[in-house]
């Protein structure tokens, strides 16, 4: 407990660390955990890791895709100018 309180010594909110303040988080702590098993608890804390980052990932594919239709909205206007004939397909091909 000593390096988490350590980072919390300049906050005059932080309790001191005694022995009754130790045993109300062991206390806490084991009613949240209730009859699960420490391996359970880690596995889908795990799970839901994953899954939070597999949205984030979805979320910038979206993203990307938003981009992709953006900037070929943008090369077909550039396109019709006179001298700008090839800017879409060299958009389409550095998002391949």
């Amino acid at each position: 407990m000593g390096t988490a309180f350590a980072l919390l010594r300049d906050n005059p909110e932080t309790p001191e660390p005694t022995q009754e303040l130790r045993d109300r988080m062991v206390d806490g702590c084991n009613a949240v955990a209730g009859s699960r098993h420490f391996t359970e608890m880690a596995a889908t804390r795990d799970r839901e890791i994953v899954a939070v980052l597999k949205a984030i990932r979805e979320s910038r594919r979206a993203d990307q895709g938003f981009v992709f239709r953006r900037l070929c909205r943008v090369s077909r206007k550039a396109a019709s100018v006179p001298g700008h004939e090839g800017v879409l397909s060299s958009v389409g091909q550095a998002w391949r």
